[in-house]
């Protein structure tokens, strides 16, 4: 029933008037600013019925209680202005229905308690509560002593909502919670208020260019607190829809001494649901700009709450600024989920964001469609290396689990925008798994999607300590666990432009498995993947780390046509790191101040760092070094010696060192163990530049190449560098492949052997050379010339009285000299010396061959003696001997002149044949140990 209350000469008379009014144009006698009907009241006492003709409704002292206990509804109507101290709409028990319409420019409704609840939409009941068409409900603008809060569904098992609608429709509140499951019963309370294991639903509508200004919030909000029976559960859900719609949340005004910062909570405690959607360009803005702080933020999931938030849509944004600013998806409590949208070209802002803040907690960012961004711009005004300096971003943090992904064209932003972040010491950056039992994911995919990372320079003078540079870690902590994955055309982009010297170091670090040379277990894991998916680290002393740490381990894939540059890599350090190239492409540029080093990386370094780098199916390694020295290290570098590096070519890939700097080049085996291999057609190119293996004491190196594989470089040196002996044992093996060199120098502790191969350049052997691999030939086309080296040659019996033997080939214009050299002669296995020698075998012409450049013919190294010279021209001061495992070889005889070699070969007596065997087993092993 509507009351409309007229005196009763105005009663009788109503009908008439009213008709004659409408027909005679004159709206204004008509004016009706209220209606209401059921269970409608004011306390402490009622002032219902009221006259609803009369525009302005002052029940200051009094609260205005629609719907309490029973059906009840008020409306208040164009230009309508109502003051009250409370409004409770749906209240006090099961049966409470409560539906209150404000609507119309001009209306406006003051709520103006100093303590208490301000305004109540499904208190303990259902209620509603319509904004629209230009109307204004205020209960934030006048002074509050305590209270004064909003609730849209707060008992458990009540329905609250708010639809608010209409351009300069707004709703103002101080602070709200929407779906909250309070519970009293009588006793112990005292009273009842809400029903023990129920559900509050509550839900608020902001469309049409509403807007909705509030301070602190909550939605959906599991209390059930004094009484519940732990079965309650909180839902809220807020839209915010369509241009001009907007959400304001302010600094919180209520709030003790160091509570009183801007902020909002979505789905709070266990069995709390918070679902926010802002689309069609509405906007959230939660601003604090101007408060105390220390913290303006948004928690989506929070003390074991579940929580939702989704921004849709060009134009559609959600802003956090202010103090210090947060986002926490996933925040805190045991059970916690937070999740975070961006979709269809949305934006989204805050300073810093953690992804599964806490032990317990999940959370999920999903940042996904052209267009759709979140920026993280700034440097934190409270400075604290723990949580501020330059934006960051942290996925899975103190035991939480955090995922993010960024797809479809979407965008990730985080900068200093300028600011000065040398207080906290750290530039933008990201944590993927950040402390101990951490788990953190972050994806990047699809054509146009990326995760941008930029530092900026603060421009001072010379010598003064500049920003920090961008850093992102992939497992951080001991027990972290993160992994990076990028496909489709993703992009990792991390720019760092301060500057770095070596005073005060700068570097823009990506770290994969740990970024320090600390114990601890991390795991980390990235693959890119796909055309066009890259990794590029550039600016200031650019450098990725896989596997760095004590017990670390971390792992890079870089995968169909994938890329990944930087300046520097290195690749397990104190840790194990493997790095998997396949159809894909590393390139290595620049120059790092600190160290002052040229482009390149370290595979394996210092104690128990193990490193692989893997290339396969035509993958491609490029190092450019200008300024300075740079090139790549196997196994130990200058900065920590030790460690152990394995490099495998495969497929056809390709590892490609050059740049005008001096002493570029590949060190195999530098004070560490270190291995570089190639087959499948593979390329090792190294120009202008050195391959050094087993470059210091210490250093164990192999090169060993097969499958028509091939090596270029001006310098190799195998044990020795540039003529000086560098204590190193190195190996090189060379079987059905090519090396192009300008030296090959081999060092007394170096070992040169393999089949069916050709050395194009000049070869200095200090060491041993043997041709073949048990037996077999190595062709040298150029120079060989030798000091105090060793010339193995294998002699092995083929079983059906012939033999197979090593033999050293040299090209028709190659030129040699072995004076000095010593020769030996191997019996492999049963091989007779004496059936050998009886064969005509021992000439030196059948070991040391000539190859016609014409047609390939093979004939005796003596064919190319010129007039006067004899083989004891070219061994002069030579030793000869040899080893056999059946008999004893002595008295060795030398014939300068024809080169035949004769001796003594005796089968030992019974008695002295095990000593025998013991000791040509042991000059055996000696001999062939540098193979291994």
């Amino acid at each position: 029933m509507t009351y409309v209350h007229l005196t009763p000469h105005r009663r009788a008379l109503a009908p008439v008037v009213v008709a004659a009014m409408l027909l005679l144009g004159s709206p204004a006698a008509l004016a009706q600013f209220y209606t209401f009907s059921g269970a409608v009241s004011t306390s402490p006492t009622n002032q219902f019925p009221i006259n609803g003709a009369v525009q302005t409704l002052n029940l200051t002292g009094f609260n205005l209680l629609v719907g309490n206990s029973a059906v009840g509804s008020f409306s208040a109507l164009a230009n309508a202005q109502l003051t009250a101290n409370q409004l409770a709409i749906g209240n006090s028990g099961p049966g409470a229905v409560g539906t209150v319409v404000l609507t119309g420019a001009g209306t406006t409704a003051n709520l103006v308690a100093a303590s208490g609840t301000r305004m109540g939409v499904g208190g303990w009941g259902i209620g509603t509560l319509t904004v629209s068409g230009g109307a204004v409900l205020d209960a934030a603008s006048t002074a509050c002593t305590s209270g004064c809060g909003t609730f849209i569904g707060e008992a458990a098992g009540s329905t609250g909502v708010l639809n608010l609608s209409g351009v300069g429709s707004e709703v103002r509140a101080l602070g709200i919670t929407i779906g909250q499951s309070t519970v009293f019963t009588n006793p112990p309370s005292g009273f009842n208020f809400g029903t023990p294991g129920a559900t509050t639903n509550a839900s608020v509508n902001v469309t049409g260019g509403g807007k909705l200004t509030t301070e602190r919030v909550i939605v959906g909000s599991n209390n059930a607190t004094p009484n519940g029976n732990s079965s309650e559960s909180a839902n809220g859900t807020v839209v915010v829809d369509g241009v001009g719609s907007r959400w304001l949340v302010k600094g919180n005004s209520l709030g003790a001494v160091g509570d009183r910062a801007a902020g909002m909570t979505i789905g709070n405690l266990a069995r709390g649901e918070g679902t926010v959607t802002i689309r069609n360009q509405g906007t959230l803005l939660i601003d604090g700009t101007g408060g105390p702080g220390p913290n303006d933020f948004l928690n989506i999931g929070s003390n074991g709450g579940r929580g939702t938030l989704t921004v849709t849509g060009v134009g559609s944004s959600v802003d956090v600024v202010g103090i210090d600013t947060f986002i926490n998806v996933g925040r805190s409590g045991a059970g916690a989920q937070g999740t975070f949208n961006v979709l269809a070209g949305a934006t989204a802002s805050t300073l810093f964001m953690n992804v599964g803040r806490f032990a317990g907690t999940s959370g999920t960012v999903l940042i996904d469609g052209a267009g759709s961004q979140l920026k993280q711009v700034g440097v934190g005004i409270n400075q604290s290396p723990l949580n501020t300096g330059g934006a960051f971003g942290l996925i899975g943090r103190a035991g939480g689990q955090g995922q993010v992904t960024v797809s479809n064209g979407g965008r990730w932003l985080l900068s200093d925008g300028g600011g000065n972040d040398l207080v906290a010491g750290h530039g933008p950056g990201i944590f993927v798994g950040r402390e101990a039992g951490s788990v953190g994911s972050l994806t990047i995919s699809g054509a146009g999607s990326r995760v941008e990372l930029i530092s900026t320079s603060l421009g001072l003078a010379p010598g003064e300590p500049d920003n920090y540079n961008p850093f992102v870690a992939v497992s951080r902590e001991a027990g972290s666990t993160g992994t990076l994955s990028i496909s489709g055309g993703g992009k990792l982009l991390m720019t760092g432009n301060a500057v770095s010297t070596v005073t005060n170091s700068r570097t823009t670090h990506l770290a994969i498995g740990g970024n320090d040379d600390a114990s601890g277990g991390r795991q980390g894991i990235a693959t890119v993947t796909g055309a066009g998916s890259e990794i590029i680290v550039t600016g200031m002393d650019s450098l990725i780390n896989v596997g760095r740490g004590t017990a670390s381990n971390g792992t890079l894939n870089v995968l169909d046509q994938g890329r990944v540059a930087a300046t520097s890599i290195v690749v397990g350090a104190y840790g194990t790191g493997t790095l998997n190239v396949d159809n894909a492409t590393l390139a290595f540029s620049g120059v790092r101040a600190n160290p002052a080093t040229g482009a390149g990386g370290t595979i394996g370094r210092g104690a128990g760092g193990s490193g692989t780098l893997a290339l396969s199916s035509g993958a491609q390694v490029t190092i450019e070094s200008n300024i300075l020295a740079g090139g790549l290290n196997i196994g130990g570098d200058s900065f920590a010696a030790g460690g152990s590096g394995i490099v495998s070519l495969t497929g056809g890939s390709a590892l490609v060192v050059s740049g005008s700097a001096a002493d570029n080049g590949i060190a195999v085996g530098r004070n560490g163990s270190g291995v570089l291999s190639l087959a499948g057609a593979s390329t090792v190119t190294v120009g202008p530049g050195n391959i050094i293996v087993g470059r210091e004491a210490g250093g164990v190196g192999l090169l060993s190449m097969t499958g028509g594989s091939t090596v270029n470089a001006d310098y190799i040196g195998l044990g020795i560098r540039l003529g000086i002996e560098t204590g190193g044992i190195a190996t090189m093996i060379v079987n059905n492949s090519t090396v192009n060199v300008g030296t090959l120098e081999i060092g007394l502790l170096g070992f040169l052997g393999g089949n069916n191969s050709t050395i194009n350049g000049h070869v200095i052997a200090h060491g041993t050379v043997s041709p073949g691999e048990s037996p077999g030939r190595l062709v040298i086309n150029g120079r060989i010339n030798t000091g105090s080296g060793l010339l193995l040659l294998d002699v092995e019996s083929n079983g059906v009285g012939g033999y197979n033997i090593d033999e050293l080939i040299l090209t028709e214009n190659s030129t040699f000299d072995f004076r000095g050299m010593e020769v030996r002669f191997n019996f492999i296995g049963d091989t007779d010396p004496n059936a050998f020698a009886a064969s005509g075998g021992m000439d030196l012409d059948n070991f040391l061959r000539s190859r016609d450049n014409d047609d390939g013919t093979l004939s005796g190294l003596s064919t190319r003696f010129v007039d006067n010279v004899t083989w004891g021209t070219w061994f002069a001061s030579s030793q000869f001997s040899a080893t056999s495992d059946r008999f004893n070889v002595s008295d060795f005889r030398f014939d300068p002149v024809s080169g035949v070699i004769s001796f003594e070969a005796t089968v030992p007596e019974p008695a002295s044949l095990v000593l025998a065997m013991l000791g040509l087993l042991g000059a055996a092993v000696a001999s062939r140990r540098r193979a291994s």
